[in-house]
């Protein structure tokens, strides 16, 4: 008999199988690695721009209309038609007005709002997704710190806090 050096079937099956029960813990992590990335972007844009919006409002005593009236400078585009309350990236879009500043991410199915300081909101901002998107809700919920949203229609849920 030849002592050859080569995997056998058996071997090959084993390593093949592995490799496949390690893809199908890993891709669920990444998923929620990269839907939390991308809700980071909005929650960051929004920040910025509820910010200047607040800066507007105390050298104005009103609340910005128009993104060209804040003093920030956030890219995007606005589409021809549209108010200029809003302003669209490759991601989503935001809106400015007089009683919150929302950035929506449109892949993600998500949202961030920040309610302005004069608005009759009692908490202060929102997560926003679609009822039954598992992952953004999950992502709301380790956001916020709710275990169940405080706010549905029909086609979206939002988690409200502080």
């Amino acid at each position: 008999m030849k002592n050859t050096k080569a995997f056998t079937l058996i071997e090959l099956l084993v390593v093949v199988l592995i490799i496949g029960i390690l893809a199908a813990v890993a891709l669920p992590q990444y998923n929620k690695a990269v839907a939390k990335s991308r809700y980071s972007t909005i929650k960051n844009m929004t920040n910025s721009i509820s910010q200047a919006q607040e800066v507007f409002y105390l050298a104005n005593n009103t609340y910005a209309a128009d993104f060209d009236e804040l003093s920030i400078e956030t890219g995007g585009d606005f589409h021809q038609g549209v108010a200029h309350d809003s302003k669209y990236f490759p991601w989503g879009y935001c809106v400015i007005g007089p009683n919150y500043t929302q950035c929506t991410h449109t892949q993600l199915n998500m949202y961030y709002r920040i309610y302005n300081h004069v608005s009759d909101a009692p908490d202060k901002r929102s997560c926003g997704t679609v009822p039954n998107l598992t992952l953004q809700n999950q992502i709301c919920q380790q956001e916020t710190g709710l275990k169940n949203a405080n706010g549905q229609v029909a086609t979206e849920i939002w988690y409200f806090y502080k």
